[in-house]
Parts: structure tokens; C-alpha cells; sequence
């Protein structure tokens, strides 16, 4: 049987949660290449809503490949493009090392709780 996930990993899922206007999605799982289009529909929905502000919860993400990552900044420069936003919250050790190194870690802003990245006001 095939699954989105790879040996040893959990299958990839995504859960959504209401914090005030702002929906947070939540991944868990192997994020493959199967999923991309799942995966960036949902968070382009969530890029055109009034909240002008989409926060990715990752503590339960366990792997991403590129091509997610790559829908990932597509909404981002949507959201910029509006004078919105793109928050990650929680990013799993290695899911933080992997956006470190692409530098995207720099591009997002990375918070430790849902709470903090809903909060943030940009100065």
C-alpha cells in the first residue's frame, strides 16, 4: 500500500485551528511530494482570507521536501504582496536545522508558541 509518508515516518496530515481571526494549521507527519498540491492549496486558501495572516504550527512536522517548502514562500509573497504574513511556530529540530540552512528561517518569522506568532505586531 502506498502512503505519503516515508519508511518510518507518519503519514502527513494537516489540521486547522481558530486563535481569534487567525486560522493555524498545524502539519504532522512526512510532507512528500504527493501532498504538494494538498498542501498548497490549503495554505493559498488560507493566504486570501480577511485575517491577511497564515501561521504554520510544525512541532509534529518530521520531514518536508523542497517542492513543499517551495508552496510554502509562494504564499508567503502572496501574503507580502497584501502587507501580510507567513509565521511558523515550533519548528521540530529538523525541520528548524532544514530552514536554517535554506535561510528561510530569516524569511519567516519563527516563534516558539502559537500565542507569540499571533501576537507579533512588526515594528
Amino acid at each position: 500500500m502506498m502512503t505519503s509518508a516515508r519508511d518510518g515516518e507518519q503519514p502527513f496530515q494537516m489540521r486547522e485551528s481558530q486563535h481569534g481571526e487567525v486560522t493555524v494549521l498545524t502539519l504532522h507527519g512526512a510532507c512528500t511530494m504527493s501532498d504538494a498540491a494538498a498542501l498548497g492549496d490549503k495554505i493559498m486558501d488560507l493566504a486570501r482570507t480577511p485575517a491577511n495572516l497564515v501561521v504554520l504550527e510544525l512541532s509534529k512536522l518530521e520531514f518536508i521536501e523542497s517542492t513543499n517548502l517551495g508552496k510554502i514562500v509562494a504564499a508567503y509573497l502572496h501574503l507580502r504582496k497584501r502587507q501580510g504574513d507567513l509565521r511558523i511556530v515550533a519548528p521540530s529540530p529538523k525541520i528548524r536545522e532544514l530552514l536554517d540552512l535554506t535561510r528561510l528561517s530569516s524569511l519567516f518569522g519563527v516563534f516558539e508558541s502559537i500565542p507569540d506568532a499571533v501576537g507579533h505586531r512588526d515594528n
